[in-house]
């Protein structure tokens, strides 16, 4: 639902600017927050001056990349959602939801416990069961690698860098294979300072 929430907004955000240009979205956003318009202007003539980009009508098409630690394997209901663009009424996800608690499955939490902490009756709580849906169009610029996170209990993939259609991968970075992950047994380790593996690409968007 977070996920939702997020892709909610970016969506919103890219047809406005698109639609009105960025000086216009920023400032109108930025205000919204209680920053002086001079305060505005000024960090969006820095940040264009400093990319020399130019924002016209026609430069005003916005594209949407979506990229980071997302706490999701590949075959979850959030990466599916993500790239599908979808997760139905009937999904299978909407089943199971409302048995997740915070804790659950730490020694001494149970979920009747972490229901009772917030005043909800496990038993008899129900999940409504929207549709969710975004435009977005995107799909993972390095492919799905084995593993970005490669501790002691827990190796898998959940880092990513989700691109739009109009974007084009040219060169993803090698990932370190399972010798060189475990060579000082996990991450992070000697070599690697970090859990998780890098995800780096170059892209092309035109």
């Amino acid at each position: 639902m977070q996920i939702d929430a997020l892709l909610r907004v970016v969506t919103a955000l890219k047809a406005e600017i698109e639609a009105n240009g960025l000086m216009s979205t920023v400032t109108r956003t930025w205000c919204t927050l209680g920053l002086r318009p001079s305060d505005v202007f000024e960090g969006v003539n820095e940040a264009v001056n400093h990319q020399e980009v130019l924002l016209t009508p026609v430069t005003n098409r916005v594209s949407v990349l979506v990229a980071g630690d997302l706490n999701s394997t590949e075959n979850s209901t959030v990466i599916e959602y993500l790239l599908q663009g979808v997760v139905s009424t009937d999904h299978e996800v909407w089943k199971t939801i409302n048995q997740f608690r915070w804790g659950m499955g730490d020694e001494g939490i149970s979920s009747e416990e972490e229901a009772e902490d917030v005043g909800v009756d496990a038993s008899q709580e129900t999940i409504p069961t929207p549709a969710l849906t975004h435009s977005l169009g995107l799909q993972s610029a390095a492919g799905f690698p084995r593993y970005t996170n490669f501790t002691v209990d827990f190796q898998d993939l959940l880092d990513y860098v989700l691109i739009p259609a109009e974007a084009v991968t040219v060169a993803v970075a090698p990932f370190p294979s399972v010798e060189d992950l475990t060579e000082h047994v996990a991450l992070p380790s000697m070599r690697f300072p970090s859990d998780h593996v890098s995800v780096a690409v170059d892209l092309l968007i035109e």
